[in-house]
């Protein structure tokens, strides 16, 4: 396909002009075209949208090189190339260092659609290069204007030497930013943070990709020390590479979460002190328990004081494991109930060596609002096994198992192999103290409780593990 110019033609031969065109279309152009001879009628002519000027160098009544001066004047990027009959080499030198892009002579016209295709190829290439010094140049104030407003540090930096800092570098670092392009980047930093910051830098600048943003402390000029948080990147800064680093003054953020974590490292002080205590106020409770006991003769009345012990046992155990962990809010509770089923097994002593306990757990933690309840629920049910589950000298098994499933609930169950149920037991009418217990204390935790009576008794209790508690 064709491609359309305009061309503007000084020329006071007719003939020749058409000759001129004759060339350009030989050479794939589908020319527009007005000839001009005069002056007047040349600038009436100049207008942007003129692709090329051909013109004669030597004419009556326009002078060429004039007519040349009028194209720069008027700030037109127009090619001009000088076509003459008889031109010599210090007059055609003459029109190049004045700015024509080309001259040739009339009898060598075929090489006009080349010399055309050169020039408006250049001409391209120039406009382009000029395109994007303008990009530039409009980016370069986008930046100065966003780097002298912001109230982020900005430096750019060539092997630590500080080639450039906006005015919030001077307000954070304390220097002025005559004395910053004096010093090297490296000499604001924190000794602490030194020698990261510095083979980071180096490192960006050698082409390597190590982390692009960091915390770091700074030394200001009066010696206080800041706290940032830097981003960086490699540019071109002079035509070698360069790191722009970017960074918000984060003093105050840091100084709220030191405060933070120090009241948090108090609370957790606080939490272990108050399940100490109460863990030692439940003992104390036990060893009354255990010392009234001793003073009652009645077995049954004893019974009831060795079972109120071991309840109040269970829970401070619980205290106990919070008060060893460093989490406060959450125990492992098969850990917990790997220490308290052999506790429940001694406390009856001519069960424990007929009875053997079998346990399977998986790793559940539970806070303590439903730990301290299936403790104790555990406990009564273990008990209970014990107690009324092998008669006269019988032994078997008590199975604990504790699982989770897909729904966030927790699984424990407590099954034996003894005599099981009486046919007629109803839990609801049941006047049992520790399966009422058991009872309200599933009814407590939003649980469900069931029980079978088929080759000894079993039951199961269900309930949703609330998620752990999100810490701001």
């Amino acid at each position: 396909m064709k491609k359309n110019i305009q061309v503007l033609i000084i020329e006071d031969r007719p003939v020749d002009a058409v000759l001129m065109i004759r060339e350009l279309r030989r050479a794939g152009f589908d020319p527009e075209w007005q000839r001009v001879d005069t002056e007047t009628d040349f600038l009436a002519q100049l207008k942007p949208g003129i692709d090329v000027i051909l013109a004669d160098f030597t004419l009556p009544r326009l002078d060429t090189l004039c007519a040349l001066s009028q194209v720069q004047e008027r700030g037109l990027d127009i090619p001009f190339i000088v076509v003459s009959g008889s031109i010599g080499e210090e007059t055609a030198v003459a029109a190049m260092k004045q700015g024509a892009s080309d001259y040739l002579l009339k009898d060598r016209l075929a090489r006009l659609g080349q010399a055309v295709a050169n020039t408006l190829k250049q001409t391209e290439l120039r406009n382009e290069k000029r395109r994007v010094e303008d990009e530039l140049r409009d980016n370069e104030k986008k930046f100065r204007a966003l780097a002298e407003t912001t109230p982020s540090l900005i430096v750019i930096h060539q092997g630590g030497k500080i080639r450039y800092a906006n005015p919030a570098a001077e307000t954070i670092l304390g220097y002025s930013l005559e004395a910053l392009h004096h010093l090297n980047f490296w000499e604001v930093i924190h000794p602490d943070f030194c020698d990261l910051v510095k083979q980071r830098g180096m490192s960006r600048e050698k082409g390597e990709s190590p982390p692009n943003r960091y915390e770091f402390k700074i030394v200001t000029r009066d010696g206080q020390e800041r706290w940032l948080d830097c981003a960086a990147a490699v540019i071109e800064f002079d035509h070698k590479p360069a790191v722009l680093a970017t960074a918000f003054d984060i003093t105050e953020r840091k100084l709220y979460e030191e405060k933070i974590q120090a009241s948090l490292l108090e609370k957790d002080v606080m939490l272990k002190e108050i399940h100490h205590r109460v863990k030692n106020n439940l003992q104390v409770i036990s060893s009354l328990l255990n010392l009234q006991s001793a003073s009652i003769t009645d077995p049954q009345t004893q019974l009831v004081f060795r079972e109120s012990q071991n309840r109040v046992q269970s829970m401070a155990l619980i205290h106990e494991k919070l008060y060893e962990k460093e989490n406060l809010s959450r125990i492992d509770f098969a850990d917990y109930l790997r220490n308290l089923l052999p506790m429940v097994f001694r406390s009856y002593n001519s069960k424990s060596k007929l009875v053997r306990p079998e346990l399977h757990f998986d790793s559940v933690c539970l806070g303590i609002d439903l730990a301290v309840p299936l403790g104790l629920i555990t406990h009564e049910l273990v008990s209970n096994s014990l107690k009324h589950g092998f008669p006269e000298g019988r032994g078997g098994v008590v199975r604990v198992e504790l699982k989770t499933d897909d729904q966030q609930q927790v699984i424990l169950s407590i099954a034996d192999d003894g005599v099981g149920l009486s046919e007629n037991f109803n839990l609801e009418k049941t006047g049992a103290l520790g399966l009422r217990l058991v009872k309200l204390l599933t009814e407590q935790i939003g649980g469900k409780l069931e029980f079978h009576n088929v080759g000894g008794a079993q039951f199961k209790i269900t309930s949703k593990v609330p998620p752990p508690e999100q810490k701001n």
